[in-house]
């Protein structure tokens, strides 16, 4: 009789464990499917502006894309528990960049202005794991600096919902005073503490397999390049007339692409969009320190490698130069193409409608 029941203990917790992993399988699908719905609604939606408005395909930074994109917005709004299926995606090359974007935007975070400049996505998926580890002592060096209270909120909110858990047990613990901006932490439920908790731990884990091929990551970022066949149309995506307005000399290089960008070409990559600063441009002296940390300098080198375009307040784009009279550059999410100058574009003008899209003239050359 004792072994009957045994064996039924047994097969009741087998039971249990199996739906229980069912389940949270379920969910997972379930979640994936929803972070890929949303993405390919903002892919469809970065297409139609681009049709819509031909200048909206100009621009290297990423962040220009996801701006006022329902759905970007939507995958934002799927929060926190989107963030496993988003850092597994970003890993395996899925529409990467743009997950970065969006895991910093759910977690509250801005590591590039705060913590740790990242440039590429894979860049972000080490350093939002190493930040996340670091959250909890973060906070305790905040709670028991010398700051006031005042700095010691400013401070914390820059470390995201993430720090919630912790500070919620500092100030339950009197050990610093609530701000409005942090008072709903002391009514922050057990379940969510110990969920975004647990979240930390999912994320902090290194990621062993993954259901996306990383061959995906030169097909899902494309953008009105792809014929029935799945080949890459070589060809313009615009007349003739619309480069001209643009550059007074330009030959078609290669396919349009939003799978890199400007930056990322004169760098020597094609397979990634490296952009290290966030939504505004680079001053002349953000572009230059980045550069001379990639071993490129604006005045001492064995020969010219990235020429630099903007105007004297910031810079808008990039180019490689390979030649006393040539440069080749990405631009933006449209072709390839090469100059027969290495100052080939006109005048950039943020304050002038019709000048605002331009890449400006010549400002720095890199050496190398």
């Amino acid at each position: 009789m004792k072994k009957t029941i045994n064996c039924l203990l047994l097969l009741f917790l087998a039971l249990f464990l199996s739906i229980n992993k069912s389940s949270t399988v379920m969910a997972e699908t379930s979640m994936e499917s929803s972070v890929k719905s949303c993405i390919t609604e903002m892919l469809q939606i970065i297409d139609q502006k681009g049709k819509e408005n031909p200048k909206f395909l100009m621009s290297s930074n990423p962040y220009a894309y996801v701006k006022d994109n329902r759905g970007y917005n939507n995958l934002v709004n799927l929060g926190p528990k989107a963030l496993p299926v988003i850092q597994k995606l970003i890993e395996s090359g899925y529409n990467e960049y743009y997950l970065a974007i969006a895991a910093e935007d759910i977690s509250q975070v801005d590591l590039k202005e705060n913590f740790y400049r990242w440039d590429t996505a894979e860049a972000f998926a080490k350093t939002f794991r190493e930040f996340l580890g670091q959250v909890p002592n973060k906070v305790n060096q905040i709670v028991n600096s010398n700051k006031t209270d005042s700095e010691k909120n400013k401070d914390i909110s820059k470390l995201g919902i993430f720090s919630e858990p912790y500070v919620a047990e500092h100030i339950k613990n009197r050990k610093i005073e609530s701000s409005s901006s942090l008072k709903n932490l002391l009514d922050i439920p057990d379940d969510k503490i110990n969920e975004l908790k647990q979240l930390k731990e999912i994320l902090t884990e290194p990621i062993v397999n993954s259901n996306i091929s990383a061959s995906k990551k030169q097909e899902d970022g494309q953008i009105s390049k792809l014929n029935n066949e799945g080949s890459q149309v070589l060809s313009l995506t615009k007349p003739s007339s619309y480069y001209d307005k643009y550059s007074w000399t330009w030959h078609y290089a290669g396919s349009a692409t939003t799978t890199y960008n400007c930056l990322a070409y004169a760098l020597g990559y094609t397979d990634r969009k490296i952009w290290p600063w966030s939504s505004n441009i680079p001053t002349h002296a953000e572009a230059i320190s980045y550069l001379r940390e990639r071993g490129y300098d604006p005045q001492d080198g064995l020969a010219p490698k990235i020429i630099a375009y903007g105007n004297s307040n910031g810079i808008v784009h990039f180019s490689r130069y390979i030649g006393s009279s040539e440069s080749r550059a990405k631009w933006g999410g449209l072709e390839l193409m090469t100059h027969y100058s290495t100052d080939p574009y006109y005048e950039y003008d943020p304050n002038n409608s019709n000048k605002a899209d331009q890449y400006g003239k010549q400002q720095i050359v890199f050496w190398k």
